[in-house]
């Protein structure tokens, strides 16, 4: 009977080495695979919302100053019954100031020092307001959510009115009571302000509850202001803005870097934004600390510089013209 021989100590210790080699190849692939796997989703989650947040002050900036078949001017003198729930100290009146459809405000270290009066950050509240960046304002009557008179009972939300011999902006409670005469349109009133929050979520004291820069919108839904949180990872926003300052010509004569350059916002025709977003997820093998990104406005001259505390996030940059459509058309009427 033959003997059978079995591996050598040496043998299996090169068997064993060779399979951790093995083992290690494999996992470092595996690694490595993950790694790639990480930086496709965050640099893809960048850009959507690189995309949304563009998309959401796009349709906006579309729409600010769109009256109907009338002006903001003329809206401004035909305002009733107005009695929306505020924050104290908030301006009524700058809500309904219908004769801008669009404003611009420039940022500063804090909200206080910026070019919003006290009783205009008074209706932004507790914002938790991210340094240094630009704030815009919008009014409008939205004219793709046409309303009946008949659905408009009970509603304390804002409408212009729109009839053969009427300009009328109200409550929808008050609209429905009123008698038609010929055509009516009735209007939803969009009053919306853009800024940007150092967190996505507040607690109950209205503190932050995370670390997340986001863009918000506060608007007048029904009879308060509310806000909305649009998208995440939003860490700079900034504007220039295209006016024609000579004759009403449509021609772009100047861009201006900041809103206090503007003289006369019913003569806006482009609004130059610039986002600088932040990625979703931090990575290690990232360092972006003193990054410099040159965005538009006061900023092009003096370049946002990632802090540390987004060292390890990833960052881009984007850039859109906007036409501000409906204000330009204004200077024609």
């Amino acid at each position: 009977m033959k003997s059978v021989k079995g591996l050598s100590l040496i043998e299996l210790m090169v068997a064993m080495t060779l399979g951790l080699i093995v083992t290690a190849t494999i996992l470092q692939m595996f690694v490595g695979s993950r790694q790639a796997l990480n930086v496709t989703y965050d640099l893809g989650a960048t850009q959507q919302i690189g995309r949304v947040a563009m998309g959401e002050l796009s349709r906006s900036i579309h729409m600010a100053g769109g009256w109907g078949l009338t002006s903001g001017d003329v809206v401004k003198d035909n305002l009733h019954n107005l009695a929306v729930s505020l924050p104290v100290g908030c301006d009524q009146s700058w809500l309904f100031a219908t004769d801008i459809g669009l404003q611009g405000y420039d940022g500063d270290i804090t909200l206080a020092h910026t070019d919003l009066a006290p009783n205009q950050q008074a209706c932004l509240g507790n914002t938790q307001y991210v340094p240094n960046s630009d704030i815009l304002v919008v009014r409008y009557a939205d004219q793709t959510r046409l309303k009946a008179k008949a659905a408009l009972a009970g509603n304390y939300g804002y409408f212009l009115r729109l009839t053969d011999g009427e300009i009328y902006l109200s409550t929808g409670a008050d609209i429905a009571t009123k008698t038609d005469v010929g055509v009516a349109y009735n209007l939803p009133y969009q009053f919306e302000i853009y800024y940007l929050r150092a967190c996505a979520f507040l607690d109950a004291a209205g503190n932050c509850a995370d670390a997340i820069p986001s863009l918000i919108r506060r608007r007048l839904i029904d009879n308060q202001l509310q806000d909305e949180l649009l998208v995440q990872g939003v860490a700079q926003m900034q504007f220039e803005y295209g006016v024609d300052d000579a004759l009403p010509d449509f021609t772009l004569d100047a861009y201006h870097a900041t809103a206090a350059d503007v003289n006369n916002w019913q003569k806006l025709m482009l609004v130059r934004t610039a986002l600088l977003v932040q990625g979703m997820q931090a990575d290690s093998n990232v360092d972006e600390q003193g990054t410099s990104y040159v965005l538009v406005g006061d900023m092009g001259a003096s370049p946002y510089v990632v802090p540390a505390s987004a060292a390890h996030y990833r960052h881009q940059l984007f850039l859109q013209d906007i036409n501000a459509r409906n204000v330009s058309l204004q200077n024609f009427n």
